[in-house]
């Protein structure tokens, strides 16, 4: 598939690479298509493109049959038609675009309180589904919640002498375990990906990337860099494989429930998605 788009694609991240890779297709100095090769015969992951100050995420389902090579048209400005609102009157992030869901970026602050108008932005899953946030709050750190299909978030951001800690706390309120990928977490700083640590307080430790139903995991993730004013955190969990089960005894066939379990599912990851504007402001913390 070739994704083609209206204005330049400035970052192009990968849930899972080993299901999909991601191509980049210069047109001069800059990128505007970007070609998508799946590397597995079936599988599900799901992608984030930057296209300046718009974020989408998408979602890529790869079925079993014949390969075809598709385009598909990202379309950011509304075009002008007879009757339409004047020039600047139309709405920015029309919604024309296809298949992504994009997300507006939060405002930036213009008055001297940090964080008072910065929000987080939640993509939920399958259409229908619940989503709320709340707005970070004043102080000496930066406070969100979000609610995305079953899971609650809060994340809390602040400001110390070595960078930017942001703990957080992640509940699943579903029916099934999730997992987390620690290395599949997007990170922007000041609107360009950084790297990132993480500590995390894993609730099934002989499964430590997975979030059972109904638990809380809480972590840290530690950002390199004290003078950012904007940060971004973009995090997908997507369902768990049940835990292993007592194989069946030696010659003994495969119960139907358990060959049923091993088909590959297409479930569509929550993703998770705060932004944190103003941190240049709030003051120093010895610890998070």
């Amino acid at each position: 598939m070739i994704v083609r788009a209206d204005r330049r694609i400035d970052t192009v991240a990968i849930g899972d690479p080993r299901v999909v890779a991601a191509a980049p297709v210069r047109r001069g100095a800059d990128v505007f298509d970007v070609v998508l090769q799946p590397l597995s015969e079936t599988g599900t992951t799901n992608m984030v493109l930057w296209f300046g100050d718009i974020t989408t995420i998408w979602s890529l389902d790869i079925g079993p049959g014949p390969r075809t090579v598709d385009v598909v048209f990202v379309v950011t400005k509304a075009r002008a038609t007879e009757g339409a609102a004047p020039h600047g009157a139309a709405a920015r992030y029309p919604g024309s675009a296809p298949t992504p869901t994009g997300a507006p970026p939060a405002p930036t602050n213009t008055g001297g309180a940090p964080a008072a108008s910065p929000s987080a932005t939640g993509t939920p899953l399958p259409a229908g589904a619940p989503a709320s946030h709340s707005p970070p709050q004043p102080g000496a750190a930066l406070e969100l919640r979000e609610n995305v299909g079953p899971v609650k978030a809060a994340f809390r951001a602040l400001r110390m002498p070595a960078g930017i800690a942001v703990r957080y706390e992640i509940t699943n309120g579903g029916d099934a375990d999730l997992l987390i990928k620690p290395a599949s977490i997007l990170v922007r700083a000041d609107g360009r990906p950084v790297a990132y640590g993480m500590a995390r307080d894993s609730v099934d430790r002989g499964r430590p990337d997975v979030i059972p139903r109904g638990a809380t995991e809480t972590g840290v993730l530690d950002i390199a860099m004290p003078s950012a004013r904007r940060l971004e955190l973009v995090l997908s969990l997507s369902p768990a494989a049940p835990a292993p089960s007592t194989p069946p005894a030696q010659g003994a066939p495969e119960p139907p429930a358990a060959r049923a379990s091993a088909t590959p599912s297409a479930a569509v990851p929550i993703v998770l998605q705060a932004t944190f504007s103003g941190l240049d402001r709030l003051p120093l913390t010895a610890s998070p």
